[in-house]
């Protein structure tokens, strides 16, 4: 099976974080999503600007092999934030 692999952008630190694989853009941003409007706090739902979602490649299960590609950009994390809680 062929499956995407994400990794999240910190602005501030200028790297992205350790790349995850997952199906399409829509559980990515789902994943991301939780992470951003999670109950503790974190440096991501304190600071959700400063990250961003990119997908950047390809992982193949059966083959092993890892196909690279340049980051595309998929979302802001800032974009994920539920404001409908508390209001």
């Amino acid at each position: 099976m062929v499956t995407r692999l994400y990794a999240v952008r910190d602005s501030k630190l200028n790297e992205y974080n350790q790349p995850y694989s997952l199906a399409n853009d829509e559980v990515a941003k789902r994943v991301l999503s939780m992470a951003v409007n999670d109950s503790k706090k974190s440096m991501m739902t304190q600071y959700p600007s400063d990250y961003d979602l990119y997908w950047i490649g390809e992982y193949n299960s059966v083959s092993g092999e890892v196909i690279p590609c340049k980051p595309v950009h998929v979302c802001s994390a800032s974009s994920l934030v539920d404001n409908s809680s508390g209001t």
